[in-house]
């Protein structure tokens, strides 16, 4: 949703599946799309292929992007 384009690519829900399993996405580049890094690396993480890498909850993403509003809203 950040880039506009899915994060994984395919001609089928199969192939989509596959994609997912063995390659990582192609990087966001925040500059371009005007996002904060650290909302880069939270997605990242989110996408890590390796479960201890990612977060341990969906409530500790929301922790982190409300971190991430927060400071973006006392930058502006």
């Amino acid at each position: 949703m950040v880039t506009g384009k899915r994060a994984f690519e395919g001609k089928s829900q199969l192939s989509v599946a596959s994609a997912i399993l063995e390659r990582d996405p192609s990087p966001i580049n925040p500059a371009r799309h005007r996002i904060p890094p650290a909302l880069d690396r939270t997605i990242a993480i989110c996408l890590a292929k390796d479960a201890e890498q990612r977060w341990s909850s969906a409530h500790d993403v929301v922790l982190q992007l409300n971190l991430i509003a927060n400071s973006e809203v006392a930058v502006r």
